[in-house]
């Protein structure tokens, strides 16, 4: 409970007994039980409320005053007295007529509206006011006022028109009237001993309910002449009915709401609504309760029985005093409550004022309590897993959260808390604690800023999205980024831009990484290891001072402070105590850096080729690099000059796994090979090795340039070498001169004819021609040598007759070459009969298409006019057509059409 509303006395023991208030303008009316009306001023200042009696009226009525209500717009004051309802002019008080001068009036309610739409004419006969010779001044033809009279169980409507009020309608109800209320201006409410009604006087139909359960456990609605019952008009066209010590709130349709009834301290002498209260008279005190709940607010010991309301200002009277209850504004009651920390009343107090509010105003203002129910939790309940369940629920900047550990600010005192984890110090294990909770809420606010982050980019990124993207992709697109947002927090983050995201992930990370160094400094790493934006000076620091170089590598990798994470990676690198001794980590720390920081790629791939040449490839074979076309000859003009041999390996590795094209690498290659050939003895293990690489490479490459290594060759070795030279250039007999003066080697001669020939190439055809030459030249005898022999009856279907007689000595007899002629023959007789077969294959084919084209010309369709295409229907006519299989004809183009 709290206050909600003050009270002031305003009249101390007025003269007359008072029975009836009345409100108008700066005017308060009290009717007296002698019929006596007396008439004070309110003056309205910031201090107090302040009424003074100004006028009276002895003879306004000659009975005691029951009622008086001030119709406005129409300048009457009502006044029921002894069932008389009398109507006065409410500027001078002089009385006007006596209302369709009824007799016996119980209780009435007043209708007072502004009709923006022309009104139906309900009433069936008029009822006029002598006027008296007063004139009553309407200028507002728009203005509607209603009177609802109760007589027993009788009801008259009565509506003001021009100067007069006439008669609408009159209901003979089944019970006897105990109270009525307007709601819309076709709507009544009527309250019965029993039960209540329903009047639509738009289609003149009575409905009758009964209360049934709506008021189980707390009154009885027996019958009987001290049965108090009340009717109050609410928003939205709902009632609050009141009978004896119970209400219950009736909907619009007429059915009651069961999920609210209230059950009153004491049967009320009058109740009251004011927006967001009910207040209701009791015989000794003044009772308020909560409009959308019922829940009991304050209680006001004050004596009073009639109350009216007015300006948001309750003016109430017993038979001695006059009170004002005035409204304690909404910022005062919240902070009454705040102080008794009564959070939860507070957010039903916002609940109960949210027609003040706007929609964010009401949302910050919720949120503004939740946030010191979560601080109160924190500091003074130490109640952390509650607090945070709040924290993570709220639109609350992350900041006001960290504030609540200055701690953090500090590197000693997170030094000093790290160290004390394994304390029972009490004051330390409370803070542990707190921090283990300020984890999870980091991390929460982490990933909710990286979904935020991604959200403005796509929305920045939008124009530049394929023009393929539908509307509906692209806005599925950027909502996925939000998809797991919580209400509140999407409220929140939406307000951020982008360099706000970045601020605040600076302060969230920062404060991660501080936590993370407390409770579980191995949690460091991976948050470093992704992206991040933690102070780089701040967790420098704290790293360096800890020791912690795996980390803080892993620090300036994610900020780009490479030549850093080098340098440390270097001093570690030569130190054998080091747990990053050698040069692992270097290099795939190397192998990790995009393109654009190749220069330090090369800058510090020195350590390692100078120390670990062997190991220092594996930085350059690295696919990223190795696979860039253009890095290829930056990387080998920097293997040039720091080491030969891890050039010779990476050129080794592009060419031959790699398929590198470029000749300029060829040829180092084959050069660089030259050289460590020439530079070891012969006979020598890894000179062969070379040789046999130098081999292979010019054999399989077409990419060098031949003569360019012809004329890095020595001399006077290496023949075999400058024999695969000479037949990448053509020069074939040199080449196997060299097999048979140089190297002496004929079969190496006959397996390079083997390779070579070629009956098509000129340059290669008559390469068993020059074997057999060579052969000769070499041989220079009279006879043909077996040798010579042997190669012509093996290779003689290869080499041309004629020639081969002309080169012969004269004195060589024919009966040895029997064998050769024999194959020479034999090869040309089955080259003339393979001509033979192709051309009669080719001659048969040339038959049986002809034959095909005269089937297919022999066959006719007929078009006539009623000739149509299967497909579009349209006629033939003389348009180009095409006939299928079922004879059916189709237009080419809409053949070429069905096709696609």
């Amino acid at each position: 409970m709290h206050e909600a509303y003050t009270y002031q006395l305003i009249q101390d023991k007025p003269p007359l007994e008072v029975t009836a208030l009345c409100s108008y303008d700066n005017k308060l009316f009290v009717g007296t039980k002698d019929g006596i009306l007396l008439i004070y001023e309110i003056n309205d200042n910031d201090d107090a409320f302040n009424v003074s009696l100004v006028d009276s009226r002895k003879d306004f009525t000659k009975k005691e005053i029951k009622e008086l209500y001030a119709i406005e717009g129409i300048n009457i004051l009502l006044c029921l007295s002894d069932t008389q309802l009398l109507a006065y002019n409410l500027e001078t008080l002089q009385f006007i007529t006596q209302v369709a001068k009824l007799q016996g009036v119980q209780y009435l309610d007043i209708y007072n509206s502004v009709s923006k739409e022309n009104e139906v004419n309900l009433f069936k006969n008029d009822i006029n006011i002598e006027n008296n010779n007063n004139n009553i001044n309407d200028n507002n033809s728009n203005i509607i006022i209603k009177l609802a009279l109760a007589i027993r169980k009788k009801l008259i409507i009565l509506q003001w028109n021009q100067n007069s009020f006439e008669k609408l309608n009159e209901f003979n109800l089944s019970h006897t009237i105990k109270t009525i209320s307007w709601g819309k201006e076709y709507t009544l409410c009527i309250g019965f001993a029993r039960n209540y009604a329903f009047i639509d006087l738009s289609t003149d139909t009575i409905d009758y309910f009964s209360l049934g359960n709506s008021l189980i456990d707390l009154t009885s609605f027996t019958p009987s002449k001290f049965t108090k019952v009340y009717t109050n008009s609410l928003p939205n066209n709902q009632f609050l009915l009141t009978k004896d010590d119970a209400s219950t709130y009736i909907a619009e349709t007429g059915q009651p709401l069961k999920s609210v009834n209230i059950k009153w301290s004491a049967i009320p002498l009058a109740v009251v609504y004011m927006h967001p209260y009910f207040i209701a008279l009791l015989p000794q005190m003044v009772e308020i309760r909560a409009f959308n709940s019922g829940i009991l607010i304050q209680n006001i010991e004050l004596n009073v029985t009639n109350a009216v309301v007015s300006n948001d200002i309750l003016f109430s009277s017993n038979d001695k005093d006059l009170y004002t209850i005035i409204p304690i504004d909404f910022d005062n009651q919240v902070v009454q409550l705040l102080n008794k920390k009564q959070f939860s009343e507070s957010l039903q107090l916002v609940e109960l004022y949210s027609s003040i509010f706007t929609p964010d105003e009401k949302v910050a203002e919720i949120t503004r309590i939740r946030s010191l129910e979560a601080k109160y939790l924190f500091k003074e309940e130490k109640d952390y897993e509650r607090a945070f369940g709040i924290f993570l629920s709220l639109e609350i900047d992350p900041n006001e959260i960290l504030q609540l550990y200055p701690m953090l600010d500090s590197n000693e005192e997170i030094l000093a808390l790290k160290n004390s984890k394994n304390n029972k110090d009490e004051s330390s294990f409370d803070k542990l604690q707190s921090i283990n909770h300020l984890v999870h809420y980091l991390t929460e606010q982490r990933s909710r800023l990286t979904k935020q982050r991604l959200y403005l980019l796509s929305i920045q990124n939008r124009s530049s999205m394929p023009k393929s993207f539908s509307n509906s992709t692209i806005n599925s697109y950027l909502s996925a980024a939000v998809s797991e947002f919580s209400l509140s927090t999407i409220v929140y983050y939406r307000q951020l831009s982008l360099p706000d995201v970045e601020a605040l992930s600076n302060v969230i990370d920062t404060a991660l990484f501080k936590v993370y160094m407390i409770v579980n400094d191995a949690l460091i790493g991976p948050l470093l290891r992704v992206h991040n934006n933690c102070d780089m000076d701040v967790c420098e620091s704290l790293l360096k001072s800890q020791n912690k170089y795996s980390e803080l590598i892993d620090l300036y990798k994610g900020k780009g402070y490479h030549k850093k994470a080098l340098d440390i990676l270097i001093t570690k690198g030569e130190s054998p105590d080091e747990s990053m001794y050698g040069p692992y980590h270097i290099i795939t720390y190397l192998q990790k850096l995009n393109k654009t920081d190749f220069d330090l790629v090369l800058e510090y791939s020195v350590w390692v080729i100078e120390h670990y040449p062997e190991e220092s490839l594996e930085i350059f074979t690295y696919e990223k690099f190795s696979g860039d076309e253009l890095l290829r000859g930056i990387i080998v003009d920097h293997l040039e000059k720091h080491s030969k041999d891890v050039c010779i390996k990476y050129l080794d590795y592009i060419i031959n796994r790699l398929n590198d094209s470029s000749s300029e690498n060829h040829n180092k290659l084959a050069s660089y090979y030259l050289e460590k050939i020439v530079s070891l003895k012969e006979g020598d293990e890894e000179r062969k090795k070379y040789e046999e690489n130098l081999k292979n490479l010019l054999e399989k490459s077409t990419c060098y340039s031949p003569n360019l290594i012809l004329s890095q060759l020595p001399k006077q070795s290496l023949y075999e070498i400058r024999a695969v030279l000479l037949s990448h250039i053509g020069e074939h007999r040199k080449a196997l001169s060299i097999y048979f003066n140089e190297l002496n080697d004929p079969k190496m001669a006959e397996q390079y004819c083997i390779k070579y020939y070629n009956p098509e190439d000129e340059k290669v055809k008559d390469v068993f021609f020059t074997l057999i030459q060579i052969h000769l030249e070499k041989e220079k005898k009279e006879e043909i040598s077996d040798d010579v022999l042997e190669l012509l009856n093996k290779y003689g279907a290869y080499i041309d007759a004629a020639k081969i007689m002309e080169i012969f000595p004269e004195s060589t007899k024919l009966n040895k070459l029997g064998i050769y002629f024999e194959k020479f023959f034999q090869e040309l007789m089955n080259r003339k009969h393979n001509q033979k077969i192709i051309y009669n294959l080719l001659k048969s084919e040339q038959l049986q298409v002809r034959e095909e084209l005269m089937n297919y010309q022999s066959q006719s369709i007929g078009i006539s006019e009623e000739r149509v295409c299967k497909k579009c229907l349209k006629r033939i006519g003389t348009s180009v057509f095409v006939k299928d299989s079922n004879n059916s004809v189709i237009h080419y183009g809409c053949m070429k059409s069905k096709k696609k």
